[in-house]
């Protein structure tokens, strides 16, 4: 059966409607409607996704009312009981929403659930742009889901009455959690994160009229003792046995992680576009902010010619998209589900997770990324004296006045990509 797909003129590419939603197909792959190999992209994309949607509906959904993060609450909070904060939902679900007047004769809802809802509504219109991760955004709904219960319990159900008091008593809760005898434990890095998407939502409140003042402890709100990292790296023989076993495109993979730091979502988004093949030089945009122009992070790299042999090898088209799936759809892709959850569809970590288990021993806990961390910390300790370097490597943006010089510093980034060839020594 043929699969219906309606033209989108605006993004140049295809789009298909299911329950209310509109999904874009095969973005930056066609060159015109009339173009059959874009079009046989785009079907190949929204069967994938239809088996998604598909799945979705045959098992039951996830839950993300704050019904179910009450009884989540009650079982990570000591001391609360359940049918206390079931007895408090239910009061505010029967109450009917006050609302504020304003000077003008308007009204402001300022129903504390209402309010959190509106705010991730903003974020995922951000994330449905581009502007913003699906993971990010799903974050963001468990974390403020999480306050919206405890506020609850504390029969707090209007965003006036979040005071310093509340705040002090959920970041206390938060930070008990730290104790690593409690059951419950959860890392310091997730307890920041919970504590600064609250002050986060409650500045927004602040400037969209919904908060008439901001609580006076929110200045260090999220501030959580994190201990110091414990770096951790491939060594160069690992990186090594990695390359010898895996099959020529897990090879590539590897190459331009090692050779250019790049991330799952870098490898699926480069295009021969970006690729002076004379001269073996590799322009574009950082992935994270390349859709956003004012925060736009240029990054250059100069391939190895075993990297750049290795893509011509693997690739299947000579324009466009250098890596693909078998049905040439986009390596990862990062959307929310129907209950917007994040959906990620990640063939770069797959493969590389399946040869990790391969090898067994160190190699099963050690991820993609530590390629790329990996070559990161050679070039900081061969250019002690240009810390720049590295975070040029890494597409990080330079601060201050460095951030002018930027493209003179790239041919010391260049040096940098010939010095790891010689380390890795990959053939």
């Amino acid at each position: 059966m043929a699969i219906k797909l309606s033209w989108h003129a605006a993004r140049c590419c295809w789009k298909k409607q299911r329950k209310g939603r509109t999904f874009y197909l095969a973005k930056g792959r066609c060159k015109s409607k009339s173009d059959r190999e874009g079009l046989r992209i785009a079907q190949a994309e929204w069967r994938e996704i239809e088996r998604e949607l598909d799945s979705e509906d045959d098992r039951p959904p996830e839950p993300t009312d704050p019904v179910a993060t009450l009884e989540h609450l009650a079982k990570t909070v000591p001391g609360i009981n359940v049918q206390s904060l079931m007895a408090a939902f239910v009061n505010q679900v029967v109450a009917t929403p006050k609302a504020t007047p304003e000077p003008d004769g308007h009204a402001t809802n300022t129903n504390l659930a209402d309010a959190i809802e509106r705010f991730l509504a903003e974020k995922r219109t951000e994330c449905l742009v581009g502007n913003r991760s699906a993971g990010n955004t799903n974050e963001f709904r468990v974390k403020l889901h999480a306050f919206l219960g405890a506020c609850v319990a504390a029969g707090v159900t209007d965003v006036q009455n979040v005071n310093a008091d509340l705040l002090s008593r959920y970041r206390n809760a938060q930070l008990a959690l730290l104790n690593t005898d409690n059951p419950n434990h959860l890392s310091p890095h997730t307890i920041k994160r919970r504590l600064g998407y609250v002050a986060s939502f409650l500045h927004w409140c602040y400037e969209n009229e919904i908060l008439d003042r901001l609580p006076r402890n929110l200045t260090r709100y999220s501030r959580v003792p994190i201990p110091k990292p414990t770096p951790e790296f491939f060594t160069i023989e690992e990186v090594r046995t990695l390359y010898q076993n895996a099959d020529p495109i897990l090879r590539a993979y590897i190459l331009l992680a090692a050779n250019c730091a790049y991330t799952q979502s870098d490898i699926a988004s480069l295009q021969w576009e970006h690729i002076n093949v004379g001269s073996r030089i590799l322009t574009k945009y950082r992935t994270k902010t390349e859709t956003t122009t004012a925060n736009q992070v240029q990054s250059s790299y100069r391939l190895w010619p075993i990297t750049l042999s290795t893509l011509q090898e693997v690739s299947t088209s000579k324009s466009g998209l250098i890596l693909v799936s078998k049905h040439g759809t986009a390596l990862y892709r990062s959307r929310l589900s129907a209950d917007n959850g994040a959906v990620n569809y990640d063939l770069v970590g797959r493969r590389f997770k399946t040869l990790r288990k391969k090898l067994g021993g160190e190699y099963t806990s050690k991820p993609f990324k530590l390629l790329r961390k990996t070559s990161a910390n050679l070039i900081a300790e061969r250019y002690q004296d240009k810390p720049h370097i590295r975070d040029l490597f890494l597409g990080h943006a330079i601060a201050g006045m460095s951030a002018h010089y930027t493209l003179q510093f790239f041919d010391t980034v260049h040096e940098a990509c010939d010095m790891l060839e010689r380390v890795y020594q990959l053939s």
